[in-house]
């Protein structure tokens, strides 16, 4: 659809279209933004007098609001592209990208006489709640899977094969994108710096590895919920009516349903991982394995 033919439309019809793209894109910028703004402000206050901790702290803040406003514009320019309904993985692959320019870039190291070096081996998984990398990994391998069954299994006679495989493709690749994205995101992690030659850097530096761990965890479990609910979303045009079609209906209404709860917990859980944590957080493993998709 041309920019002409959008504003050849009737006013009502651009306002509701306006509406539906300000609450696609505001909710996910909202709820992560605010999760984010509030979390950063209360760890700014509280290490006012750590400037390496407020460094961290700004950066992340920058990055992550950044991000988020990068990937609200990416959203609003794919809208009509993508039927709306990837859009909210496109805020998160912004929000990624805001990461990736500003939190995961190694700063500068403080100067000072003594130079030491860590013996523990940098491993950014060690840092991640064990539900989280399991649950991203799950997620991840049904998304996939059930975008291989939607182009395997016959459509009905009604739709053809090149239209199912036109409707469930993007949403396979961009799970597919997103889970590849992970791990060097994850290994960017590990190789943020880790002063150690005063006593409390570790620590500092041991909770931006962790903030930033479950912030990058939490974008990518976001964007596999948000894809896996558009695949069982998506999956209704498999369904064949028979008879009167009531099953049809009731089957379609509580496969809609599971799409828009998971959507809705790929939000939530991204806000949540998203907050800042001010305390240093004790890695549970020292070297935990990398995870692996079978």
């Amino acid at each position: 659809m041309s920019s002409s033919s959008i504003f050849s439309l009737p006013s009502s019809f651009i306002l509701v279209l306006l509406g539906s793209i300000s609450v696609i894109v505001g909710i996910p910028v909202v709820l992560v933004g605010l999760s984010v703004w509030i979390s950063t402000r209360r760890a700014s206050k509280r290490d006012a007098t750590d400037s390496v901790s407020s460094a961290a702290v700004r950066r992340a803040r920058t990055g992550r609001i950044g991000g988020l406003i990068a990937g609200a514009v990416i959203g609003v320019l794919t809208y009509l592209a993508t039927a709306g309904i990837l859009v909210p993985a496109f805020v998160a692959v912004g929000y990624l990208l805001g990461m990736l320019v500003f939190e995961l870039r190694p700063s500068s190291q403080p100067a000072g006489p003594i130079r030491v070096a860590s013996l523990q081996a940098r491993n950014s998984w060690q840092y991640l709640p064990k539900w989280a990398l399991r649950t991203t990994v799950v997620v991840a391998s049904l998304a996939l899977l059930g975008s291989a069954v939607c182009v395997i299994v016959p459509p009905p006679s009604y739709l053809g094969r090149g239209q199912m495989l036109e409707l469930i493709l993007p949403f396979a690749i961009m799970s597919a994108a997103a889970i590849a994205a992970w791990f060097p995101l994850m290994s960017k992690v590990a190789r943020l710096p880790q002063p150690v030659n005063e006593g409390s850097g570790s620590g500092r530096v041991t909770t931006s590895r962790a903030n930033a761990a479950r912030a990058v965890t939490g974008a990518v479990l976001g964007i596999e919920l948000l894809s896996l609910a558009s695949v069982i979303t998506a999956s209704r045009a498999l369904i064949n009516p028979v008879g009167d079609g009531t099953a049809y209906i009731a089957f379609g209404s509580v496969l809609a349903g599971l799409g828009i709860g998971l959507a809705i917990a790929g939000l939530v859980i991204w806000s949540i991982l998203s907050r800042w944590r001010s305390a240093p957080v004790e890695p549970a493993d020292p070297a935990p394995a990398e995870p692996r998709i079978a």
